[in-house]
């Protein structure tokens, strides 16, 4: 797995946000209601998937969400 997005997964599981298996990535993103969520697993799906490459702005992005989502009760 993609590590930014296994990163995302602990901290949404961490608030009882857990992707059932039936769902896709990107059907559980848009389940969680969290537009930070959905934009982070369309990267994960152009990395994982395609043959995408983030940007050094988009893991700048992808750094401030994840840090700043760790940091909420």
């Amino acid at each position: 797995m993609i590590e930014f997005y296994e990163r995302m997964v602990k901290l949404l599981a961490e608030r009882q946000l857990v992707r059932s298996a039936h769902q896709t990535p990107l059907e559980f993103a848009y389940a969680t209601n969290i537009p930070e969520a959905v934009a982070l697993t369309k990267r994960y799906n152009s990395v994982r998937f395609g043959d995408a490459e983030l940007s050094q702005d988009e893991t700048a992005e992808i750094e401030d969400w994840l840090g700043r989502f760790s940091l909420k009760d």
